[in-house]
């Protein structure tokens, strides 16, 4: 047996289950769902996508009896001059009482939604520019196609998700969006409810830094990062940090491009 079967059995052992992928769909999208369909909320509701591990095809199985986790990002036309962060999060109270009464909890830049099968974790940004608002609504943004999918996700107009592209008209998109420039996006601001004061986040720019630092490695960097988080959760639980992103990047960082690892 070669090698690289080994590292294709070990790689199946730690990514998430299939059954564990159908749970983390159905509680973002049933949580986007009913965002959008809020009576009250959706009149301030931009655009849904998904960050985090989830959505760089970065994540791992969970440990030791946890769940899996998937951040949910909820672009708003919320103004931070009208809106202190714990203002702008208590405007979901109503929401999240009805939906996930007791399930839910203030985080410092979220709000936590646990389940007995996922935990969610959404996150609530101010009011982008007008430009981006449309930018925002694009299936480039509001898709979950992953790194593991493909090469070609581009942030720009014409884009068709993977789950779309059998559909009349996709190939005509798909050939005007390869001759699109892609999008410049600003970070977008999220509440800091413990330091009082709106933040920069750039989740796309992870998503993208992610998308294009795989393919450049011929699909192999999510599973090396993978690995050694898998390794790193199970050979050194200290120190706490760098995790997350931080360690994703780093891992990039390291990893030469044009080679198979």
């Amino acid at each position: 047996m070669e090698l690289p079967t080994y590292f294709s059995d070990f790689l199946a052992e730690i990514r998430p289950t299939k059954n564990q992928r159908n749970e983390l769909k159905t509680g973002h999208t049933t949580l986007r769902n009913r965002l959008l369909q809020d009576a009250a909320l959706a009149k301030i509701i931009v655009s849904t996508f998904l960050q985090g591990s989830y959505r760089r095809a970065t994540a791992v199985r969970p440990h030791e009896g946890k769940r899996s986790d998937v951040d949910i990002v909820v672009v708003t036309t919320l103004r931070e001059e009208d809106y202190t962060p714990q203002a702008a999060m208590d405007l979901f109270v109503p929401f999240l009482d009805r939906h996930y009464k007791g399930k839910w909890a203030f985080q410092g830049r979220s709000i936590g939604i646990n389940l007995s099968y996922v935990d969610l974790d959404l996150v609530i940004t101010s009011a982008p520019s007008e430009v981006e608002q449309k930018m925002l609504r694009s299936a480039s943004v509001t898709s979950e196609d992953t790194p593991e999918d493909g090469t070609d996700w581009r942030l720009v107009p014409s884009y068709v998700s993977f789950a779309e592209r059998s559909l009349p008209g996709a190939t005509a998109r798909l050939l005007q969006a390869r001759k699109e420039a892609e999008w410049q996006l600003a970070p977008l601001r999220i509440p800091d409810r413990d330091a009082e004061k709106w933040d920069d986040t750039h989740p796309l720019e992870q998503i993208r830094w992610t998308w294009a630092k795989n393919a450049a490695c011929s699909g192999h960097y999510v599973n090396v990062v993978k690995s050694i988080k898998w390794s790193r959760r199970i050979n050194y639980t200290t120190p706490k940090y760098p995790k997350g992103y931080p360690l994703e990047h780093l891992i990039g960082f390291c990893t030469s491009d044009g080679l198979p690892l």
